[in-house]
């Protein structure tokens, strides 16, 4: 099997997917998408990018017959389909220059709108007129610095962004500043890490977090526990439905009135969530559980042996995809059928420059 991973992947159509595969990894950055059934296309076609591409997401009904919108890390946004065309989210993404407010997480369609989020606290609409807004940031003392991983908005206007946010340290005092640039100077490096370490002392740990916007305002959540938030989405009720590490469900609308449905004695992390016929389809470690209007586990779904790393679960058409890191499977007639994917998806990548 290949060293390289499917870290971003969509449901185009029962029978369609896009899977883009690469390394996560310091250097030049490049992806392959792979487009398997694409309306107009190739069985399977592909096309590479000088970027990490971190989310896929399928557009309906969108406007110059775009299939998709692939993120990359760095803001890049492309839209895929008979023509292709890509443009940059202002200040999103790290970059070379290091003036970017973060990487980016992920990216949805919400009608003729596209959302997005990322590390830094950052979340942006792009609204009918092809614009992008930033709505937060880690300069909103409401906020602080997190790193969202998903962000959702309901019918009624209302957000939430969810993830962790980072661990905190303590600033050196102006002496201890000194200090540093003293020993920067004429000592060793293992003394000035020595003398780092114990001027920046940690104040907080790192813990997950979630947030709700009403009415222009960012509030946050309190959550049981200290685990991170991997993924949220809107019920069919506008309730917020987000999961994540150590089994943790929270639902709810109000940041004062959200509940844990966290199932008792389930210990593992949940990555994913998608709606299956109006009911909540959890992606677990080993296992997908189905809930109940009434958020209740109504089903356990166990995933494929031969694919047990996940990454996401997405529907289309009424069918249930799941992405492993390793491969592809769907749901029919209650079982899983694997699909076998060509070498081509695997081969290197290559950078050009």
């Amino acid at each position: 099997m290949s060293n390289y991973d499917i870290w971003a992947a969509c449901a185009l159509s029962a029978d369609g997917f896009a899977i883009s595969t690469g390394l996560l990894e310091d250097g030049p950055q490049f992806s392959r998408l792979t487009l398997h059934r694409a309306p107009g296309m190739p069985e399977w076609n592909y096309v590479h990018f000088e970027s990490t591409l971190v989310w896929l997401t399928r557009l309906d009904g969108w406007r110059h017959g775009a299939l998709l919108a692939a993120l990359g890390i760095d803001g890049d946004v492309s839209f895929v389909g008979q023509q292709f065309a890509s443009e940059q989210i202002p200040e999103a993404g790290a970059g070379d220059d290091e003036e970017g407010r973060g990487s980016m997480s992920q990216i949805r369609q919400l009608g003729d709108e596209l959302i997005a989020c990322g590390y830094g606290s950052q979340v942006y609409v792009r609204d009918t007129r092809d614009a992008w807004t930033r709505i937060a940031d880690s300069d909103d003392e409401a906020l602080g610095d997190n790193a969202f991983e998903a962000v959702a908005r309901n019918a009624n206007g209302e957000w939430a962004a969810c993830g962790n946010t980072a661990a905190a340290f303590r600033e050196p005092t102006a002496a201890e500043q000194a200090e540093l640039a003293r020993i920067a100077e004429t000592g060793t490096m293992p003394q000035y890490l020595a003398a780092k370490e114990r001027f920046e002392t940690q104040v907080a740990g790192e813990i997950g977090c979630l947030y709700v916007r009403n009415k222009r305002r960012w509030t946050g959540v309190d959550l049981p526990g200290n685990t991170y938030l991997e993924d949220v989405i809107v019920l069919q009720d506008g309730r917020f439905l987000a999961a994540g590490g150590g089994g943790l469900i929270v639902a709810g609308r109000d940041p004062d009135g959200f509940e844990d449905f966290s199932q008792p004695g389930f210990a593992e992390n949940y990555h994913s969530i998608c709606l299956v016929g109006g009911r909540p389809h959890l992606l677990g470690d080993t296992v997908i559980h189905v809930l109940g209007k009434d958020l209740q586990l109504e089903e356990e779904i166990a995933l494929p042996d031969e694919l047990q790393s996940p990454l996401l679960i997405d529907v289309a058409d009424g069918v249930l995809w799941y992405f492993d890191h390793k491969g592809v499977a769907k749901r029919r007639q209650n079982a899983w059928v694997i699909t076998d994917l060509p070498d081509d998806v695997w081969e290197e990548v290559r950078h050009d420059g």
